[in-house]
């Protein structure tokens, strides 16, 4: 029996460093630098969390989108107001607003990034 358990726990224990191993969570260096750099900017994103063009936005930053001044327009109703924001996601320029998704590469542009 102890030897049954002991199996059990080794494996289990082999499983979940194969696991942490395999998570693909490791920041870009650049997607980081990225995303500091448009907040750096004052540059904005404006969007809500049920709007899937929004998530997508997100998932294109991964991990770095933690970096990027993001505002909640169902929970930062004034901020969205103030800043003319009307559809999501928007991307909030100190010049202009620019509504609907964006890439990385028209985002760099845009942004004068590099």
């Amino acid at each position: 029996m102890k030897k049954k358990m002991r199996l059990s726990l080794g494996l289990l224990i082999v499983v979940f460093l194969v696991a942490l191993l395999l998570r693909n969570d490791k920041v870009d260096p650049d997607m980081e630098n990225f995303a500091k750099y448009l907040s750096e900017q004052g540059i904005s994103m404006a969007g809500t969390e049920w709007c899937t063009h929004c998530k997508a936005q997100k998932e294109l930053f991964g991990e770095s989108f933690k970096y990027v001044d993001y505002h909640n327009c169902d929970l930062d109703k004034q901020w969205c107001a103030d800043h003319g924001v009307n559809a999501y996601p928007t991307w909030v320029f100190p010049d202009a607003n620019y509504p609907g998704g964006k890439s990385i590469k028209q985002l760099k542009e845009m942004s004068n990034y590099g």
